[in-house]
């Protein structure tokens, strides 16, 4: 994941502490302009869908989508080694436009043991870089990033 903001950012700063929470995984900066990257890490692709997080625990405490400030989102799937890239805005607007997310339905995150309760709506890929201007990445076969999509 470093490697690939290496790449794309002129430079990276990985966020620690209760800020982290709030804007994100890293600050970074690109021609001139700082942004906060919010990463998301799957293990592999299997369903052709990002996991939109509405609840971050039912009914107590909204999900990334309405909570984080980052300015981008970057979602990995790590054994794939494919990447993910929106504008958290072009994201939320997309999500609010009627008929959009709403037209997916919430599913309790359980693929990994957790005390909270996470929910969220899974949005097929294709929708996300045809319809919210999702850019996708992959590694050729000498390593480096490119942008496929």
């Amino acid at each position: 994941m470093f490697k690939f903001l290496e790449w794309k950012c002129d430079k990276v700063i990985k966020i620690t502490g209760k800020h982290r929470q709030t804007f994100g995984d890293y600050y970074v900066e690109l021609n001139g302009m700082d942004y906060a990257i919010e990463v998301k890490h799957e293990i592999e692709n299997i369903h052709t869908n990002l996991f939109i997080e509405t609840w971050s625990n039912r009914h107590i405490k909204r999900g990334w989508l309405y909570t984080s400030r980052a300015d981008m989102l970057l979602y990995h799937f790590i054994e794939d080694g494919e990447i993910y890239t929106i504008p958290v805005g072009a994201l939320r607007k997309w999500a609010h436009t009627s008929g959009h997310l709403d037209a997916y339905e919430e599913k309790e995150q359980v693929k990994y043991k957790q005390k909270n309760t996470t929910c969220g709506k899974p949005v097929p890929i294709d929708i996300l870089i045809e319809e919210a201007g999702m850019r996708k990445y992959i590694r050729d076969e000498d390593g480096n990033w490119k942008q496929i999509k």
